[in-house]
């Protein structure tokens, strides 16, 4: 009977967690304008429980806001990782997002790397960071010679608006346009490199 109440109790918070953090603003102002009139430390308290049930939503991963709607983004962008090395050469990394995969790794692994690149996107010492990972892959994997740098190109194309795109039968626009990103000097070149 124990078990049976514990497991509710762990569904039952589950679901509150989830409800919880696809609340909508209202609740909020609404909660604020609640709380406003209790003693400080019973307000305290029920702020403090409220924000035990997000933590415990974000370390169980059920933080994701649900977003029916929504409006789109108004482009469609991806990264193109590329090593440049000493000598001139340039060459596309056979990395998840763009090189060939199997249906397998397609469904089931590769969608971490999506949000890694959501996460690297608006942080350029994350791009370093991972631009010197892909320097010491290449090198432990190829060997000599090392990398001079890792390019980051970033990839993008326009979406048409609703109206737009329902009479073309298109979202998004043909041509993608292309910048770079940002250029990351591998260490382990620096370090071959001959003195001038």
């Amino acid at each position: 009977m124990l078990r049976k109440s514990l497991i509710s109790i762990f569904c039952l918070l589950n679901l509150f967690a989830v409800l919880w953090m696809n609340r909508p603003p209202a609740v909020d102002a609404a909660l604020d304008e609640r709380l406003a009139g209790l003693p400080t430390m019973r307000a305290f308290h029920i702020r403090y429980g409220f924000w035990l049930v997000s933590r415990w939503a974000h370390l169980a991963g059920l933080d994701n806001k649900w977003t029916m709607f929504s409006t789109l983004h108004r482009f469609d962008w991806w990264y193109v990782i590329k090593a440049k090395y000493p000598d001139g050469l340039e060459e596309v990394l056979p990395l998840p997002l763009q090189s060939p995969r199997t249906t397998l790794e397609h469904m089931f692994f590769d969608f971490k790397e999506a949000k890694l690149h959501l996460n690297m996107y608006l942080q350029p010492e994350w791009r370093k960071a991972y631009a010197r990972y892909l320097c010491r892959w290449l090198i432990e994997h190829r060997g000599p010679p090392p990398p001079g740098v890792i390019v980051y190109e970033l990839h993008w194309q326009n979406l048409y608006p609703r109206p737009q795109a329902a009479m073309l039968g298109t979202h998004r626009e043909p041509q993608s346009r292309a910048q770079v990103l940002q250029i990351v000097e591998c260490p382990e070149w620096r370090k071959k490199r001959p003195a001038s």
